[in-house]
């Protein structure tokens, strides 16, 4: 059970499941009791930047980067609620993420507060060192059937950090991190994986 946990031992590389229903967390970093997790299964598959959004039109293009992008929308509204448990929720420690991607626990005049998010392309090379470590595989945890018809083994999935262009993000494909062909931007924007983390 869950509740006998010491969360605060727990060392990277552990898996802990959370929720109800329990799905499985990767343990990144434990520092002075604090952990930094990450979905082990892509649990959605979503654009970055929903172009098709009824209050696109009245945004700028600075939607393309996280703070006010739909896909940080989609993580803290929605799935954040249903994730976690009531009391589980109450454990987690905010997040500062400004538009140009620098992440912080104090609070920011020029950032949005996160409960969870995606990491970044620095976060996902510290933490998830090799191509394998960076894995996602497809499971039933995915709500989505886009994901089955996209991708076969393993699903590509976004990072926050902006690519070479502004309508490009970082993404990981098949443990590679790149931004190649991701169009975050314009008509025909791509729908990749979502790990979310907090």
């Amino acid at each position: 059970e869950n509740t006998t946990v010491d969360y605060s031992l727990c060392k990277a590389g552990r898996i802990i499941w959370l929720g109800n229903p329990a799905i499985p967390w990767k343990v990144l970093e434990n520092k002075s009791g604090r952990l930094l997790l990450l979905s082990v299964y892509v649990l959605d598959c979503l654009p970055f930047e929903d172009f098709y959004d009824p209050f696109y039109f009245s945004m700028s293009f600075d939607r393309t980067r996280w703070p006010y992008s739909t896909i940080r929308k989609h993580i803290n509204n929605e799935f954040f609620p249903v994730l976690l448990s009531e009391e589980e929720k109450q454990n987690v420690i905010p997040v500062y993420i400004s538009a140009d991607d620098v992440l912080t626990f104090e609070k920011r005049e020029e950032a949005k507060e996160d409960k969870m998010f995606l990491l970044s392309k620095q976060e996902a090379e510290r933490y998830l060192k090799t191509e394998k470590d960076r894995f996602a595989p497809v499971t039933s945890f995915g709500v989505r059937s886009m994901l089955y018809n996209d991708f076969d083994t393993y699903a590509y999935w976004w990072l926050r950090t902006p690519g070479r262009y502004d309508v490009e993000k970082m993404y990981v494909l098949d443990g590679t991190i790149t931004s190649d062909n991701s169009i975050v931007g314009g008509d025909h924007f791509n729908y990749l994986g979502v790990r979310p983390a907090f």
